[in-house]
């Protein structure tokens, strides 16, 4: 198995391990505020999208440990700008609908997108 095919089968097995909880959590978002965009993300601590993350998490007062992975629910804005910032080629693909929870994964060397029913 090369490291892209190693990537790819990893950022899958990250999102298969937290599909769970991030529709669970957003399940609870939804019953509140059925309007709420969301996006689950699913990052790994060594990867350039966590680093953003701990950037943008830094400047609203909400700091995120250091190497940490991330398992959270963000709105579409801030996922948008997340992808703008790390792998823009992604932008167009991120999914959306009042039946799907759009999910980013993102790992060292590589990132993955995909939804699960609501």
């Amino acid at each position: 198995m090369n490291r892209h095919e190693h990537e790819r089968n990893e950022s899958m097995r990250l999102m298969d391990r937290h599909r769970d909880v991030l529709l669970a959590r957003a399940r609870a978002v939804l019953a509140v505020d059925p309007a709420a965009q969301l996006v689950g993300l699913v990052v790994a601590g060594d990867s350039d999208a966590a680093a953003t993350l701990r950037r943008f998490k830094a400047e609203h007062g909400e700091p995120l440990p250091d190497g940490a992975d991330v398992v959270e629910l963000v709105t579409r804005q801030q996922a948008l700008a997340l992808l703008r910032e790390n792998v823009p080629a992604l932008l167009d693909w991120l999914e959306s609908g009042p039946d799907k929870l759009p999910l980013f994964c993102a790992t060292q060397h590589g990132a993955r997108l995909g939804w699960t029913a609501l």
